[in-house]
């Protein structure tokens, strides 16, 4: 099966020995809580928008609770060091990580984050 992704993304979902699996990159998929993604698609995603990335970060930072706003730095300062990559372009992985698993775009997470006003549902539930 093909997934039409906004701004021109396609990412073939089949199954192959019953995990889900991308022809685009010949890799199994992560599964994060039923939902599944190749990271080879979350990479090229957030690589299309690393120039975006201190912009949304900061938008994003400028707009959440005192609460979220630590809970997203502890993830970025780990996810920082995990990636060996800036904090914007490790903010905007995790947005393209939602986006796919979610099957939207970087921009439509963003309007989801401005419209709660918060990121606990995208964040990885050991730092929620």
């Amino acid at each position: 099966m093909w997934l039409k992704k906004e701004g021109g993304f396609m990412q073939g979902i089949v199954l192959k020995e019953g995990a889900p699996w991308c022809n685009r990159h010949s890799m199994g998929h992560k599964v994060f809580d039923n939902r599944s993604v190749c990271i080879g698609c979350v990479e090229e995603m957030a690589e299309e928008n690393e120039i975006r990335g201190h912009k949304l970060l900061e938008e994003t930072r400028n707009i959440l609770s005192v609460a979220d706003l630590k809970k997203l730095n502890d993830y970025l300062q780990m996810s920082s060091l995990d990636l060996g990559r800036r904090q914007p372009f490790c903010f905007v992985r995790l947005l393209a990580t939602e986006a796919l698993l979610s099957n939207t775009s970087v921009g439509g997470i963003m309007r989801k984050i401005r419209k709660e006003r918060s990121i606990s549902e995208i964040l990885p539930s050991t730092f929620v």
